[in-house]
């Protein structure tokens, strides 16, 4: 048979057709929209996206940031105490958590995420300020939809670079260790 990839009703499997209350999505990927459907099924949900993973980030960076201050009294405390053992298991608990909170990249997420969020708000706010008679100029579209997939892609590729950075400092896509 005809393989069938989630664009039609009775597809096998669930793909770019979704219902919306009352039938098919108007988003295909394929058709052209208007700019209050293009705010409400592409950027609206990104800038959900972006929201809603801020919060996570920013607890784990105030969880980082309060171990860190707990660390450095509780180390000055052993020392004071002449507790030099109970200092050093500190500061190497300190340590570890300090390079944890590094490789995980908390305060480089949370500055992305942020950033993509105000950028996609203002460009949101823009738009709304608009007249109708402005919102109708294909120039002003356009100039909606540039800036809104500009900022999409940037941070689709800051988390791709980051990737690839990831892998070639952890020795991953060494053609020479492939035998490659």
């Amino acid at each position: 048979g005809i393989f069938k990839h989630g664009q039609f009703p009775h597809a096998s499997m669930q793909g770019t057709f979704k219902y919306w209350g009352d039938g098919p999505s108007k988003d295909d990927y394929h058709s052209p929209i208007n700019p209050t459907d293009y705010l409400q099924l592409r950027v609206y949900p990104q800038l959900a996206f972006y929201q809603g993973r801020m919060p996570r980030y920013s607890n784990l960076r105030t969880f980082f940031e309060a171990s860190f201050t707990l660390f450095a009294l509780s180390g000055t405390v052993f020392s004071t105490l002449d507790s030099q053992e109970w200092a050093a298991v500190v500061t190497a608990v300190a340590a570890g958590l300090t390079a944890w909170a590094e490789f995980s990249g908390t305060e480089k997420k949370l500055y992305r995420y942020s950033e993509s969020a105000s950028q996609v708000g203002s460009a949101v706010m823009w738009w709304n300020s608009l007249a109708e008679v402005d919102k109708a100029s294909t120039v002003q579209i356009s100039r909606l939809v540039e800036t809104c997939e500009t900022i999409f892609q940037t941070e689709g590729q800051s988390w791709s670079s980051a990737t690839v950075l990831s892998k070639l400092s952890s020795g991953e896509g060494n053609d020479e260790e492939d035998g490659g």
